[in-house]
């Protein structure tokens, strides 16, 4: 008995081992499912006329003449826009202004052309304050085509998701789904949730991204994007989200534990019926009834302690030895 609950012991320990590998082998299907196919080479060429038309007017809105346009050509452009966004990044995390100071001198030194640039032209050089009005010309042209090329970014990663096989799945399943309040973006961000509950928040940071030059929240991006939405779509993907089964690694461990296929597939199955028909019954009821979102959640409760009572009195057989 000793040896036999060792082994168990070990088998448990081994099993507990591999999770944090299994939870990083079940993200990668869904990374090839949210990227693949991809879009066509029609769009790509489509994309890459208009990145080019952005650096072309970009080069005409600073000038042949400017100085700093031969610096900028070719490898030019690219080793600057390299050190723009890593001057960028440096900035964002400095703490006090000796800290920034640091790193101008950090980027100063690195190349000089690039720092005139970065500063907007105002910058200090052998202890003298310069303003450039070359490189400050430079610089609202760039800060344009900075947005250009975060725009394009994003529809380019707009549509792989929409083109992508995860995406169709989600657009095929919208029209049941969408009685429970979800479209084929939150469809998309619940399926993604199987390799780890936190993906879909992930899912929706990618799907649901900011305009070109503003930073905000994910629930204001979801705000603006979705117009109709009301409190009941948000309780509804909660109380789904609450029922939704455990990520695959967990069912795994399910059917490791338990030996048995058919309960690790009623683990999966089921909390997903139960809450798709939970969110059914909330959005669509509770917009039938014209329920606000705290309305329609007292109502839920209350009725689920009403089940939960009824359920109680309820005398199950006893079992014969």
């Amino acid at each position: 008995m000793a040896c036999r609950g060792i082994k168990d012991e070990r088998a448990r320990m081994a099993t507990i081992l591999t999770v944090p590998l299994m939870n990083c082998m079940a993200k990668i299907p869904l990374y090839v499912l949210i990227s693949m196919p991809g879009i066509s080479k029609e769009r790509k060429a489509y994309y890459e006329k208009m990145a080019n038309q952005a650096i072309e007017k970009f080069y005409k809105e600073i000038g042949k003449e400017n100085p700093y346009a031969k610096i900028l050509a070719g490898k030019g452009l690219i080793e600057f826009a390299r050190y723009w966004d890593l001057y960028k990044i440096a900035m964002m995390g400095a703490k006090g202004k000796e800290e920034k100071k640091a790193i101008d001198e950090k980027f100063k030194k690195k190349n000089i052309e690039f720092y005139k640039v970065v500063k907007r032209g105002k910058y200090e050089l052998d202890g003298k304050k310069i303003k450039d009005k070359d490189a400050k010309k430079v610089y609202k042209a760039y800060k344009k085509l900075v947005r250009v090329r975060k725009k394009l970014r994003r529809e380019i990663k707009d549509e792989t998701i929409i083109s992508s096989y995860l995406g169709r799945v989600g657009r095929a399943i919208e029209p049941f789904t969408r009685l429970a309040g979800f479209n084929w973006r939150i469809n998309i961000a619940l399926i993604s949730s199987f390799a780890a509950k936190e993906n879909s928040v992930a899912t929706l940071g990618s799907i649901y991204q900011s305009p070109p030059g503003e930073e905000a929240q994910l629930g204001e991006r979801i705000k603006r994007r979705e117009k109709g939405w009301t409190p009941l779509h948000a309780l509804a993907i909660m109380l789904f989200m609450a029922m939704y089964p455990p990520c695959i690694p967990t069912l795994i461990m399910v059917r490791l534990e338990t030996g048995s296929t058919k309960w690790m597939l009623f683990a999966t199955i089921y909390p997903i019926i139960l809450g798709l028909t939970i969110a059914i019954l909330v959005f669509t009821g509770g917009n039938l009834l014209g329920l606000s979102g705290i309305q329609a959640m007292i109502a839920f409760y209350v009725l689920a302690i009403i089940f939960t009572a009824i359920m109680g009195f309820i005398k199950r057989e006893p079992k014969m030895a």
